[in-house]
């Protein structure tokens, strides 16, 4: 019985420490047009086509915006001597503002640093010895809510 009470204050530290996990992965489910702009602009600087055309609405996914773009950046890559993922890029310190919302619709402004991002350690290794540069991303992102998810409608950065 000394055991059990020996090993009570740990068993009670991991059983909140998983009640907290639950409850931080259920509200980190739910949408919002933050959420949406974010993992949106992320998907555009990385070129990731699958996570972009997720999250456009149904005008801009039923046309081919995502691919038309995605085959510009290869066309100004290989102009330049290059192949597409040397035009990738990782943001960081990203924050946002709610500009306007109401129930289905919302504009978002999304302020970040980007910085090129070919392999995510030539990131780090870039900003140690002070290799590339860092661009400032301002933007006002334009939202509207499709079957309960927020999806990005409207012009943004170069998509268009």
């Amino acid at each position: 019985m000394a055991k059990v009470g020996k090993y009570l204050p740990l068993m009670l530290v991991v059983l909140i420490g998983l009640l907290f996990q639950e409850m931080f992965i259920f509200i980190d489910q739910t949408d919002s047009p933050r959420k949406a702009a974010i993992e949106f602009s992320r998907a555009y600087y990385l070129l990731d086509v699958d996570s972009m055309s997720g999250r456009l609405c149904n005008a801009y996914r039923s046309s081919d915006v995502v691919d038309d773009y995605i085959y510009r950046v290869a066309k100004a890559a290989s102009d330049r001597g290059f192949q597409p993922k040397y035009l990738k890029s990782r943001l960081f310190h990203i924050e946002t503002h709610i500009l306007q919302r109401d129930d289905n619709k919302a504009k978002v402004r999304l302020t970040a640093k980007r910085r090129t991002s070919i392999h995510p350690v030539y990131e780090y290794v870039g900003k140690l010895f002070c290799i590339g540069q860092t661009y400032t991303v301002d933007e006002v992102i334009d939202l509207v809510k499709e079957k309960d998810q927020w999806k990005v409608c409207g012009q943004l950065f170069n998509l268009t």
